[in-house]
């Protein structure tokens, strides 16, 4: 994907998490028997709020791109996203600033 097309899908998904990373989510549940277990570590931030904050105290052009370029994942929305798909037993956890895993089991 260029990074125009992402930067257009991460503008298109406006305060929830984006359609690929929810359709992504779906798909999962759609495959998993209940009970199934889902887990997911990425670069993450805690929310779309800090993300200014973040990039601010990091201060690195890599950072900059993971948010400009990137699809990222808020963690926040994947929560909310999870419970909504119908997971149960999510677990978060930060690894580091941008390191998240987040597990979950389909009821």
């Amino acid at each position: 994907m260029s990074s125009g097309s992402a930067k257009q899908a991460n503008s298109d998904a406006g305060a929830g998490l984006s359609k690929g990373f929810h359709a992504l989510l779906t798909g999962v549940a759609a495959r998993l028997e209940a009970g199934g277990r889902l887990a997911v570590g990425d670069l993450m931030a805690a929310g779309r709020d800090v993300v200014p904050a973040l990039r601010r105290r990091l201060a690195h052009p890599d950072v900059d791109e993971l948010f400009e370029d990137e699809y990222a994942w808020f963690v926040d929305e994947t929560v909310v996203a999870l419970a909504e798909i119908g997971f149960t037993r999510i677990a978060v956890e930060q690894l580091s600033d941008l390191s998240w895993g987040v597990a979950a089991r389909l009821a």
